[in-house]
């Protein structure tokens, strides 16, 4: 996959800067962990879950309270706690999606919610027992490393003041411009699901594939994701 938006991962790093970006020790080239990737794939999971809860099941009606619900039952592996089936109708474009990797195509009108969350669960794990999908970590292309793969980016605080002192907010402070390293856009990255070794389920990896495609183009990976980092588009 190519991202889309400039990539920064390991942001906040310990560094002499303030500043960081996550290097391989032994090349020096710019990677994504593999825990980023799983963190990234279940948290775009329990939002698509939570959204299915808060608009077609009644169980809770605002958002983050249903995103806790799902994370608390996903972690401890508690899917009795989760409704058996949900009828939904009128689902997003972008939550049909996600629902047909688990359920195909067409979606049914009353949506197996517990099995999703099983599924889920073994495929991430708990905080008990390890996941049966391995998440590696990504790679640059050696083509994509010809040239300049790292560019600056910058963040302009305006009201330090307010927020380190506590002071009021106001124009008459002086911006403290602070340089930070980003992958440029249009870096291709290979990326790569595998079977753990008590796992036998190949479907499951193929989910796991699926649903680490779909959040890496609807979420991103890294640091700012909420300001349109981090994302990426399947390439040849």
């Amino acid at each position: 996959m190519e991202n889309t938006s400039r990539l920064v991962v390991g942001l906040g790093d310990e560094s002499v800067y303030e500043v960081s970006i996550r290097l391989m020790r032994n090349y020096g080239i710019p990677y994504i962990p593999g825990t980023a990737l799983k963190g990234v794939t279940k948290a775009y999971t329990i939002e698509m879950l939570a959204e299915l809860l808060a608009e077609h099941s009644g169980i809770c009606n605002d958002f983050f309270e249903c995103a806790g619900k799902v994370q608390e039952w996903l972690n401890g592996g508690a899917v009795d706690n989760f409704p058996e089936k949900v009828r939904a109708e009128n689902v997003s474009k972008q939550l049909k999606e996600f629902l047909g990797i688990f359920l195909g195509e067409p979606i049914p009108e009353e949506i197996p919610a517990r099995k999703i969350a099983e599924t889920a669960i073994m495929m991430f794990g708990t905080t008990e027992k390890e996941g049966s999908v391995v998440f590696f970590d990504a790679l640059p292309y050696p083509e994509s490393l010809n040239g300049e793969v790292l560019e600056f980016d910058i963040m302009n605080p305006h009201y330090g003041s307010y927020y380190q002192e506590g002071k009021p907010p106001g124009d008459w402070y002086n911006p403290v411009p602070v340089f930070f390293l980003t992958v440029r856009k249009g870096v291709k990255f290979h990326f790569a699901v595998g079977r753990s070794k008590t796992c036998k389920d190949q479907e499951l990896v193929n989910k796991a594939e699926k649903l680490l495609k779909l959040a890496l183009k609807e979420h991103g990976v890294g640091a700012k994701t909420s300001l349109g980092y981090g994302r990426f588009k399947e390439v040849p």
